[in-house]
C-alpha cells in the first residue's frame, strides 16, 4: 500500500505528514511519500517544519520536495491532503483519485467513526484502511464536514506548531482506529494537554479531528514567560515502533509520551 501526503508546495505540511507517518509505520510494508500540487521542486523541508521534526527525533535533512504528477496520484492507494482546494486540484489532475483522496482530518474522522460503528474489515492494517476507503461515500454523511489544516508558509512558528499538532492528531487517530481491538484510546492520547484547550475525555466522538488545536496529540505551548520564553514545547505520542508490521497491526500504540523542546 502507498500512502501519499499532498499539500501546496511540499515543504511545510506534507513533509511533516510523511515523516511522522513513516515513523509510526517503521517496519511496515506500507510506503509513505509526499508531493505538492504547486511548484516547489527539489527544495528542502521548511526550516520551521524541520525544526519541529528534529524536536521529536526525526531527521528531515534528506527530504526534497516534489511536484505532484498524474502518474504519482494514480500510483497512490490513499492520498491525504490538507485543504479542500488541494483535493480539487488532485482530482482534476488524476480523476480516478477522487475515490481515494481525502483531507487528512476528514479521513481520520472516517476511520474513527468506522471503528466506533464496527465497520472496519480486514486482518492487516492495509486491509482495514482499504475497508474505510471503500466505504467512504457511505460514511461521509455521518461525520463533520471536512476542515482544512491552514498553510503555515510565511507565518509564525506557532502556526507551524499548530499544523504539526493537527497533522499528528489525525495520523494518530487513523492508526489507532485501525487497531484490531478498538478501545476508544484516542480521547486519552495527549500526555500534557493545555488546560485551556483540551476537552474532557469521554467516549470518542466522530468530530474528534476538528481543524483546531483543541484535542491534539501533539501539544504545543509557545513563549511561556515563566520558564519557556522563546521556546515551543512539543509533546508527541511514541513514534518509535508504534505499530508492528502491517501483518500484525493489532499491536497497540504505546502509552509513554516523549517531551522535547524546539527553540524558535
Amino acid at each position: 500500500m502507498h500512502i501519499m501526503f499532498v499539500c501546496t508546495g511540499n515543504v511545510c505540511r506534507s513533509p511533516m505528514g510523511e515523516l511522522m507517518m513513516k515513523r509510526y509505520l517503521a517496519g511496515s510494508s506500507i510506503t509513505v511519500s509526499s508531493a505538492g500540487v504547486k511548484g516547489l521542486k527539489d527544495r528542502p523541508i521548511h526550516q520551521s517544519s524541520g525544526k519541529l521534526m528534529a524536536s521529536v527525533g526525526i531527521d528531515s535533512s534528506a527530504f526534497r520536495s516534489r511536484m505532484l504528477t498524474a502518474e504519482m496520484a494514480q500510483d497512490a492507494d490513499l492520498i491525504l491532503c490538507f485543504e479542500k482546494e488541494q483535493r480539487r486540484d488532485i482530482v482534476s489532475l488524476a480523476p480516478m483519485a477522487v475515490n481515494y483522496t481525502f483531507l487528512v482530518t476528514d479521513f481520520a474522522n472516517m476511520c474513527l467513526y468506522s471503528a466506533q460503528q464496527k465497520l472496519v474489515k480486514g486482518r492487516t492494517l492495509e486491509e482495514r484502511l482499504r475497508s474505510v476507503i471503500n466505504a467512504a461515500s457511505f460514511i461521509r454523511p455521518m461525520i463533520p464536514a471536512p476542515r482544512d489544516v491552514d498553510d503555515p508558509m510565511g507565518k509564525s512558528f506557532d502556526v507551524f506548531c499548530r499544523a504539526a499538532e493537527q497533522t499528528n492528531k489525525a495520523i494518530w487517530i487513523i492508526l489507532d482506529s485501525m487497531r484490531k481491538h478498538y478501545t476508544d484510546a484516542v480521547t486519552n492520547a495527549s500526555a500534557g494537554p493545555r488546560k485551556d484547550s483540551v476537552r474532557k475525555a469521554g467516549a470518542a466522538k466522530a468530530d474528534a479531528v476538528e481543524a483546531d488545536a483543541a484535542t491534539t496529540a501533539i501539544v504545543v505551548t509557545a513563549g511561556n514567560a515563566a520558564d519557556h520564553s522563546g521556546e515551543a514545547t512539543v509533546v508527541l505520542p511514541p513514534v518509535q515502533g508504534a505499530l508492528a508490521k502491517s501483518g500484525n497491526s493489532g499491536s497497540t500504540i504505546g502509552a509513554d509520551h516523549g517531551k522535547v523542546t524546539a527553540t524558535k
